[in-house]
């Protein structure tokens, strides 16, 4: 066993990093500590009764929300009765990884990774939120780093530790989040890429694909039925478009979805509609996620949708823009909603209790954001200085510009789902790409000022030798 953590260069890393092992574990104790048990919003609740049921291996479950984080929560209830120990695993692997993924960067200062990641509310005030985009992107990140450095010669049982990870992280990606499927062929370009045995090569793009092939398989095992929610977002747009027609054109589509709500449902629809997100007719018309999650819903709905595409191309670009443009936060901030102290009043339903500090805690969070929304509540502003900061690192030749591209494209393919299929404007939709996006500015950021720095040294070395002179 010595020989192995001896010649293995996981087990050397686990030693370099030691410090950050263990700082990562102080900011997630505390964390949980002040904020337990973490933030929940409806979406955490539905998760925690799942999780009951699968430990009671209910014959059939049905569920709108994915899955796979009921697993770790069914795990944190069955050791410990309560679900803190998924709160501090979920804070600590989002503190380590964003230290590792920053060290990566090419940012090396003990002190200033500390100050940056542990005085940052964009990362302790996610990592114990209940919104699974943070465990998506805390497997993202864990995908990343593995792949950034799967060049590195090692021995046999860091390949299989390799493909152990990779595959648990690929598992945690796509079963955390539905729509991270588009991150799916970067990761295989990455691999592709990247300068190593065909063999290597092919042991990766399958650990990753095992990854996300067990999220079906969990979910099988589990007896739990996985509600489409894909439908929605196709029905929200057909519903906007239909709004925006004058009244002669809407009766052509006002049966439009009756077919499969039954006689009235899209009126109803229409009438319970708003433009801010599908909650408006989803959960109590006759278009409910119960109906829109039927066998053969999702085809003939995107039959309708390319049906109003073609006989309403104006129609539909108008409104598709206007939610392009609100996802992106250009002509109208996202928001956010469901970061609160106690959503819906259900803490003393669940047995938790609420505290002031842990309102200070929230409070803290929401005002941050709110000072700096014209940042995280302003997507395009991120993506324009990532993309500047990426340019930056490839002037500069930086030996991680690599990694700072497929950061990037990463972002990037992740954020263009929900170009696609939009559901809501809210930041944490949007949270991975922007937490990955805002990893690159800072570590970019900080290049440059060391640049500009060693300009001014030079430029005064320069002014008082030519004095002396």
């Amino acid at each position: 066993m010595n020989t192995v953590r001896n010649n293995s260069w996981y087990f050397s890393s686990i030693r370099k990093y030691l410090f950050f092992v263990i700082i990562s574990g102080i900011f997630a104790l505390m964390c949980t500590l002040i904020s337990y048990p973490g933030i929940l919003y409806s979406d955490s609740y539905g998760r925690i009764d799942i999780a009951k049921l699968i430990l009671s291996r209910a014959p059939r479950i049905d569920s709108w929300n994915t899955t796979v984080p009921c697993l770790f929560i069914a795990i944190s209830l069955a050791l410990t009765k309560g679900i803190a120990l998924y709160t501090f695993f979920h804070a600590w692997l989002l503190f380590l990884f964003t230290f590792l993924l920053l060290i990566r960067l090419g940012l090396n200062s003990k002190l200033l990774l500390v100050v940056l990641v542990g005085l940052n509310p964009m990362i302790w005030g996610a990592s114990v939120y209940y919104e699974t985009g943070v465990g998506c992107v805390t497997g993202i990140v864990a995908i990343l780093l593995i792949l950034s450095v799967m060049s590195i010669e090692k021995s046999n049982i860091d390949r299989l530790i390799e493909f152990s990870l990779l595959t648990f992280f690929s598992f945690i990606v796509f079963g955390y989040r539905a729509n991270a499927f588009t991150v799916f062929p970067v990761f295989l370009i990455f691999i592709v890429l990247v300068k190593c045995e065909r063999k290597l090569k092919l042991l990766f793009i399958s650990a990753i694909t095992l990854g996300f092939v067990f999220v079906s398989v969990f979910t099988t095992m589990a007896h739990i039925n996985t509600m489409s929610s894909k439908s929605a977002g196709f029905v929200w747009d057909i519903l906007n478009v239909i709004d925006s027609l004058d009244d002669n054109e809407k009766n052509n589509l006002i049966t439009v979805f009756d077919d499969i709500g039954g006689e009235g449902a899209t009126k109803e629809a229409l009438q319970m509609n708003n433009n801010n997100s599908i909650d408006g007719f989803l959960w109590e018309s006759k278009l409910n996620r119960t109906t829109l999650s039927q066998t053969d819903a999702f085809s003939r709905i995107l039959q309708k949708y390319i049906s109003v595409i073609k006989h309403y191309p104006f129609e539909y670009m108008r409104v598709k823009s206007y939610s392009v443009f609100r996802s992106l936060g250009i002509n109208k901030r996202i928001t956010l909603h469901e970061y609160d102290y106690d959503r819906w009043g259900w803490m003393v339903k669940y047995n938790f209790s609420d505290t002031r500090l842990r309102h200070l805690f929230v409070d803290t969070y929401k005002n941050f954001v709110v000072f700096m929304g014209w940042y995280m509540l302003r997507p395009i502003v991120v993506f324009l200085i990532s993309l500047c900061a990426v340019i930056y690192e490839y002037v500069k030749k930086n030996s991680n510009r690599s990694l700072f591209l497929f950061t990037f494209a990463i972002s990037v393919f992740y954020y263009g789902s929900f170009l696609i299929n939009t559901q809501a404007y809210q930041i944490r939709y949007f949270y991975p790409a922007l937490f990955l996006l805002s990893a690159i500015n800072i570590v970019a950021a900080i290049n440059f000022i060391k640049m500009l720095g060693e300009k001014a040294r030079n430029h005064f070395k320069h002014s008082k030798s030519s004095f002396e002179d």
